[in-house]
């Protein structure tokens, strides 16, 4: 497999699983399902969806391994999905619960 179809495929991977993360979490007010879903994935749940995500992580990270065997440059990978729900979505989500639940008590004693 040439260097760049190792990429293709890290970016499918990626593509695959933030389709599916999206398509149930991205639209909701409340985080907690989400949270509690990228637990699931986190501890390998025996659930479809855990085991979707998972799948495409460890496509991803199979395609990582062997790009990188070859000497592939994967500076420019996508960081992998799993890491990015970890990270760039969640921390954020859980900010904004953190204030909310801060603002409703605040809204609650003042009352």
């Amino acid at each position: 497999m040439a260097f760049e179809q190792h990429k293709e495929i890290a970016i499918g991977s990626n593509n695959f699983s933030a389709r599916v993360f999206d398509g149930g979490y991205a639209n909701m007010e409340d985080p907690t399902s989400a949270m509690a879903q990228l637990f699931l994935i986190q501890q390998k749940a025996p659930g479809d969806y855990s085991r979707k995500i998972n799948g495409a992580e460890q496509n991803y990270q199979d395609n990582l391994i062997v790009a990188k065997r070859k000497k592939c440059d994967t500076a420019n990978y996508p960081i992998s999905l799993f890491m990015n729900l970890k990270s760039v979505q969640m921390n954020p989500l859980r900010k904004e619960k953190r204030q909310d639940g801060l603002s409703k008590t605040a809204s609650s004693l003042s009352q």
